[in-house]
């Protein structure tokens, strides 16, 4: 249902941060709720995943489409 593209690699000191954008993209024929949707029925997108060997600070959502 998803497509992960990976980031390009990264370098980083121990102990120091860095940034990453990993790109997630629904696969044609699917659908599915906001992060933040506007109606209590609706289940929201949730991104959740081990985080060894990183730590994730921020997932950044996309704007949402309305559709009815």
């Amino acid at each position: 249902m998803l497509a992960i593209e990976p980031p390009a690699r990264i370098v980083a000191a121990r102990g120091s941060q860095a940034e990453a954008k990993i790109t997630v993209e629904l696969k044609p024929g699917y659908h599915v709720n906001s992060h933040a949707p506007e109606e209590d029925y609706l289940i929201p997108l949730r991104l959740s995943w081990e985080t060894k060997p990183f730590r994730v600070l921020e997932i950044v959502y996309p704007k949402p489409a309305r559709e009815r």
